[in-house]
């Protein structure tokens, strides 16, 4: 073997041997993740499950080299601010804190620990980043469901029924923000299709919004991600279905639970994703220099019986346009 060979052949070697080593020195040390989620049935534990899978892609092994402090608010949202503080004092060294509220809880109570989300839809408009690219400070992650998705949705709507004319839009009053609203209503005037925007937070003005879009004629009914609307899923998906309502959602699984159409992004594969940012974290990257996110994989679909329910006919074009019909 030539010496150049040689050389080449030990720095390699060493490449070898310095990885598994750094590795086994990183595994050695036990290190700690707070999580704060809104709640573990269905599709909550299912996407802490998928993190923790991402954790464990990446050799981070829960009661070996990692510690988890789960918290769940059990869908009261109230309840974060005390959870967060819970998980805030025993100091871990990353937050995943899953949604806008409990990110804001957990940067109530500190602003030098990291913290990793992963079902945000648009967190430089939200403002909680300046931007994407290097969103500086404590916070990184996954953006799911960003503002002009709900544009498409309109479109999907259209599509799906082509003699739409009114077309309402179930908004969180409390932090829908007037950004959203102006992609809406573009999207809407581009389709020729009118606009009826009815605010709602709790389930009593959630009640109250749908009487507003039934005297309002509406014709569908296009909601918007929110946090406050996940814990109320039940209660949407009845209402829309009482007051003969087609409807539009973000959540994929609303669709399996009796809503009619939905489009989103693939929030089992986005929360798996925001292990990388925890994983980066954990090994020394601040959070700030970690770019967020895009999700990169959007799902269509359609529930058939939910149409026969509400006496409305799906068009062809979307039906072979979908990720999964459900018969």
């Amino acid at each position: 073997m030539s010496q150049a060979r040689r050389r080449r052949f030990l720095i390699a070697s060493g490449a070898l041997l310095v990885a598994p080593l750094a590795h086994a020195q990183q595994a050695g040390k036990v290190r700690r993740v707070g999580m704060l989620v809104t709640s573990l049935p269905k599709g909550g534990a299912r996407y802490v499950e998928a993190t923790k899978a991402g954790l464990r892609e990446r050799g981070w092994i829960e009661g070996k080299n990692l510690v988890i402090d789960l918290r769940h608010a059990g869908g009261k949202t109230d309840r974060f601010p005390e959870l967060a503080a819970e998980i805030v004092a025993a100091k871990p060294d990353v937050i995943f804190a899953t949604t806008y509220l409990a990110v804001l809880a957990v940067t109530d109570q500190t602003d030098a620990i990291p913290v990793v989300f992963a079902a945000i839809s648009d967190p430089v408009k939200t403002g909680l980043v300046k931007k994407l690219s290097r969103p500086g400070g404590q916070l990184t992650g996954v953006a799911l469901g960003a503002v002009p998705l709900a544009g498409k949705r309109i479109e999907i709507l259209k599509d799906a029924l082509p003699q739409l004319a009114r077309v309402a839009v179930l908004y969180d009053s409390a932090r829908q923000g007037e950004a959203g609203l102006t992609e809406l209503r573009e999207a809407a005037a581009h389709l020729g299709v009118a606009l009826i925007e009815v605010g709602a937070g709790s389930g009593e003005e959630i009640e109250q919004a749908f009487a507003q879009i039934r005297i309002r004629k509406a014709e569908a009914l296009l909601v918007p991600g929110s946090i406050r609307f996940v814990v109320q899923k039940h209660r949407i998906i009845a209402l829309a279905q009482r007051h003969r309502l087609p409807a539009i959602y973000e959540f994929l699984d609303w669709v399996d639970e009796g809503g009619l159409i939905a489009y989103g992004p693939d929030y089992e594969t986005g929360f798996r994703r925001a292990a990388y940012h925890i994983d980066r974290i954990l090994r020394g990257t601040p959070a700030g220099d970690l770019p967020i996110e895009e999700a990169m994989r959007y799902e269509l679909v359609v529930n058939l019986k939910t149409a026969r329910a509400l006496g409305v006919t799906i068009s062809q074009t979307v039906l072979l346009r979908a990720d999964r019909v459900i018969e």
